[in-house]
């Protein structure tokens, strides 16, 4: 998912580089997410050459007013920018949820975002530890379109067969694609460890509960080369050594 930073740059990539009419030639929507503020948005591959052009111009032109306004339909999902809240003909960004009422969205609002979030759910792995749920077990790594990260957490025995026989009903499961929601409620900044272990426990069908020193404390180191470098770990990169022996 890129940064509206990213976003903004890529367009204007887009139109110096190509001369397609529409961005969408050979993409795909999850290349085309963005974060705006803390506010998950997808474009349309039908977004035209002139859209693209009219959303930069205004950006240009000092707009920095982000507004959540009915589409066509009158879904309220569509991104407008300025204080007009019209919307910009050929230019179809919308955000991922629907609102009941039309918003304005704070672009800036970074201090809670998609890093804290999987920090948050690292941090309450190590909490059920210290509860007592040791042989829980985590498996970070990168989707396949490399867009996204994601965490799957689930006992030894309903990790033991991942990902062949694995069945992702018995874990708690959150990928970077699920935004501010994670198993089904929202999360912010208020949202605290003990609140994110509660829902992954909630998730898994087997609590984990026994003793695992050895795991555990491998995992707070783990966990503080995540502090210390800010970087998520994937299992599946050789830099991020997972306990060797371990059965997951």
């Amino acid at each position: 998912m890129a940064t509206l930073a990213e976003f903004n740059s890529g367009l204007l990539i887009w139109l110096s580089e190509t001369i397609a009419p529409t961005i969408g030639s050979g993409s795909n929507s999850q290349q085309m997410r963005v974060l705006i503020g803390r506010t998950v948005c997808w474009l349309r591959p039908d977004t035209t050459r002139g859209g693209v052009t009219a959303y930069l111009a205004g950006l240009i032109a000092g707009e920095t007013t982000y507004s959540v306004v009915p589409s066509s339909k009158g879904v309220v999902h569509r991104i407008a920018i300025g204080d007009t809240n019209i919307r910009i003909p050929g230019f179809y960004l919308y955000t991922l949820e629907s609102f009941d009422i039309p918003t304005t969205i704070d672009p800036d609002a970074s201090a809670f975002d998609l890093w804290s979030v999987c920090r948050l759910i690292l941090e309450a792995v190590a909490l059920l530890h210290s509860r007592g749920h040791q042989r829980l077990r985590i498996l970070p790594n990168i989707s396949g379109s490399g867009m996204q990260w994601r965490a799957t957490i689930g006992s030894v025995d309903a990790l033991r067969d991942w990902p062949g026989t694995f069945d992702p009903g018995s874990c708690f499961v959150y990928t970077t694609g699920d935004g501010f929601t994670v198993a089904g409620l929202p999360v912010d900044a208020q949202t605290d460890a003990e609140s994110m272990a509660d829902r992954i426990l909630d998730a898994c069908r087997d609590p984990g509960l026994g003793q695992d020193w050895e795991y555990a404390g491998w995992y707070v180191e783990m966990l503080g080369t995540v502090r210390r470098n800010q970087t998520l770990p994937n299992f599946e990169d050789p830099g991020w050594p997972f306990m060797p022996g371990d059965e997951t």
